[in-house]
């Protein structure tokens, strides 16, 4: 089973806006964000940093370069990393300036813990009743079901979708759709595994058991 390419992940939990703000002292529509205190990772190596928001039950991956190092204090200057986002991330952005601002409530609880695929698998999305399939990547998998990424294709709320991982899996494992959103001639399509009777529970369940470990084994905490 293949597995995404190491990335390393940087873990950061933040309580309120004000410590946010306080992590984040840079603008973030700028293109890059300083993140203080933070030296341990080599310049030019891609990166995650994934803000988790416990009062908020939300949380935010960034992907990008570490663009450079200052390695100790200085006089107004903090030692620190500076981090080049990875376009376009307009929607995490929009999140974390809300997040900022307070301008947020906090979110339902989820069903089931999510793992992203910072590396995003290869896929192919069937929606079986109308004969149409489109490549796709998946880029994110819980026990619930999945996030995938794909050009325009014709769906609607709960209709049947079948998913392909010939890297990862021999199955062809069969989910509703439950919601859809388009931005830039792409969709993003949320999945849920809510169908009973499923033939293929166990091999979905070990995708996402090895999905967790291995995102899990390249987190570092800050």
């Amino acid at each position: 089973m293949g597995l995404d390419a190491s990335m390393q992940t940087l873990q950061k939990i933040i309580h309120s806006p004000r410590e946010l703000h306080a992590w984040f002292p840079t603008e973030l529509r700028a293109g890059y964000i300083f993140l203080p205190g933070v030296t341990t990772v080599p310049v030019g190596e891609e990166i995650c940093v994934w803000i988790q928001f416990p009062p908020y039950r939300a949380e935010v991956y960034l992907t990008g370069l570490v663009a450079w190092r200052r390695m100790r204090d200085a006089p107004g200057m903090a030692a620190g990393t500076g981090f080049a986002l990875r376009p376009p991330q307009v929607e995490e952005l929009t999140f974390l300036g809300r997040l900022l601002t307070g301008d947020i409530r906090p979110l339902p609880e989820r069903l089931h813990a999510r793992t992203r695929i910072l590396s995003p698998w290869s896929c192919t999305v069937v929606v079986p009743h109308i004969g149409k399939w489109s490549a796709a990547a998946l880029t994110e998998i819980s026990p619930g079901g999945a996030r995938v990424e794909l050009s325009m294709l014709p769906v609607h709320d709960g209709c049947l979708v079948q998913v392909s991982l010939p890297w990862h899996s021999e199955s062809l494992h069969t989910m509703h759709l439950a919601w859809y959103r388009s931005s830039g001639g792409q969709v993003q399509l949320g999945l849920s595994r809510e169908v009973r009777g499923m033939v293929h529970e166990r091999e979905w369940d070990t995708l996402v058991d090895a999905a967790s470990r291995h995102f899990s084994s390249q987190i570092i905490s800050h």
